[in-house]
Order: C-alpha cells, then sequence, then structure tokens
C-alpha cells in the first residue's frame, strides 16, 4: 500500500451520479477547480439507472401544453407520496425552496444540450409534471460528464473515500483509496460536497431511519449503501 502526496482543488465532489454531477458541474462553471470521485469503476450511480424523469413545475414545455402550475401546489401534491409518519419527518419549507428551483434547472440541463419530452401526469400530481430524458437516464450522465470535461474538470473513478479529512470543526479533504490499493488525500480549498447517494440498500440504517418494517425492501442500486 502506497501512500502519494496530499493534492489540492477548489472543491471536492464525492459521488459520480447525477448529483455529484451536477454540482461538480456547477462549480466548474463557477470557475473553481474540481476534483470528481466515484467508487464505482464507472460514473451513473442510481441516475444511470433510473427512469430518466424530472418532475418540475412552471417549465417551458408547461407553459405550451397550457398547463398551469406553482411551487406551493407542488410541494403539497410532492407530500402525498409517502407516508404520512415518514412525511412528517421532512422540511416542508426547504422541500418547497428546492421545487421553486426546478424549471431553472431544467433549462440549464436543456442548455447543455439535453432533451426532454413532456410534460405528463405523475399521480397525485394534480398536473402534469413529469419531463422524461431523451432517450434515457444515461442521457443526464453523458452530458454532464462532458460538460465537466469541458470545463477542465477531473474525474477519478474507482476511488473509494475513506474519511473526511476534518480540521477545527471544518471539513477540509478526503482520504481515498484506489482500485490498486494506493491510498492519498485530497484537500479541498474551498469546500467538499457529500454527493453519495442514498441508503436504499443498507438495511440497517433502513431500520434506523424509516422503521425495521422497510429494512427487507430492496433499491434498485446495490451500491447505494449510505
Amino acid at each position: 500500500m502506497k501512500h502519494r502526496e496530499d493534492e489540492s482543488v477548489d472543491v471536492i465532489v464525492i459521488g459520480g451520479g447525477g448529483s455529484g454531477l451536477a454540482a461538480a458541474v456547477s462549480a466548474a462553471e463557477a470557475g473553481l477547480s474540481v476534483l470528481l470521485l466515484e467508487k464505482r469503476p464507472q460514473l451513473g450511480g442510481t441516475t444511470g439507472i433510473a427512469v430518466g424523469s424530472f418532475t418540475a413545475n412552471r417549465t417551458e414545455h408547461q407553459q405550451r401544453a397550457g398547463v398551469e402550475d406553482n411551487p406551493a401546489d407542488h410541494n403539497e401534491d410532492a407530500g402525498r407520496f409517502a407516508d404520512p409518519a415518514i412525511e412528517g419527518r421532512g422540511d416542508r419549507e426547504l422541500r418547497e425552496h428546492f421545487l421553486s428551483q426546478t424549471a431553472d434547472t431544467l433549462r440549464w440541463l436543456e442548455g447543455m444540450g439535453l432533451r426532454f419530452h413532456g410534460p405528463s401526469p405523475e399521480p397525485p400530481n394534480r398536473v402534469p409534471r413529469m419531463h422524461n430524458a431523451v432517450p434515457n437516464a444515461k442521457a443526464y450522465i453523458a452530458t454532464l460528464q462532458a460538460r465537466l470535461l469541458r470545463l477542465g474538470g477531473r474525474i477519478r473513478v474507482d476511488a473509494t473515500v475513506l474519511e473526511l479529512i476534518v480540521e477545527q470543526g471544518r471539513v477540509v479533504g478526503v482520504t481515498v483509496e484506489e482500485a490498486d490499493g494506493d491510498r492519498c488525500a485530497f484537500r479541498g480549498r474551498r469546500g467538499v460536497v457529500l454527493a453519495a447517494g442514498d441508503y436504499a440498500n443498507n438495511p440497517r440504517m433502513i431500520g434506523e431511519h424509516k422503521g425495521e418494517a422497510f429494512s427487507a425492501i430492496e433499491g434498485i442500486n446495490p451500491h447505494a449503501t449510505g
């Protein structure tokens, strides 16, 4: 096992799925140097194997279809997907803020060349809000990856983050193990973004946070372990 010298960039992003790639691209568009780390041999995460839908309100697609919508109604409808006991644990105000950004986010993705069809009905949403990437969810990964590389971002796959480096109460970097067993440290001058996915295939965490009744439910991504 070898230990290499520390390397520094402005921003480190952990996770090469849709969220991690989007965060990395956004940072690179702001002129920051970016390193994205992915534990698997390829990018994609759960986004890469998903349906590819993007649920949004007040989009240009809705306007062309004559659909009137707003973030408050979208927030109310979104609260109907989960069991009320689980839904009650969520942050309604934060979710509405997130949903208020969806039209701008869709426009941002389309500006990179992604294409969508829709909107389509998606109960319990009261109006059509589902926009699907063409041809499928892999288009997100390919488009965002290409954009990040064009902006000078760096990507390392087969790079497992072992620990966060904390100094004076602040996360300043990560320790990484690569496929050959080598370990190295990367330091983020401006920040470290955690976009490592959910815990849909970690029964212990599911039982802890959602209840034991849900711990036997298998997620679609076997590598989503929290």
